[in-house]
């Protein structure tokens, strides 16, 4: 990773909500190494479609 990106590790659980029927088996992952002006609004963007964000700055 180049120096001054912050990393954004993204997951999201399908059926996570009670009587949800999973439709992928497994979690869903993302990884983006986004310049720090970029970072907050990616991040806002995954939470309010329900994915759990972890901001790892580098």
């Amino acid at each position: 990773m180049s120096c001054g990106l912050v990393r954004l590790r993204c997951e999201r659980r399908f059926g996570a909500l009670a009587g949800e029927i999973p439709f992928w088996p497994q979690p869903d992952h993302r990884l983006f190494d986004v310049p720090p002006h970029l970072a907050a609004p990616i991040a806002a963007w995954f939470r309010l479609r329900g994915w759990e964000v972890i901001e790892e700055p580098n």
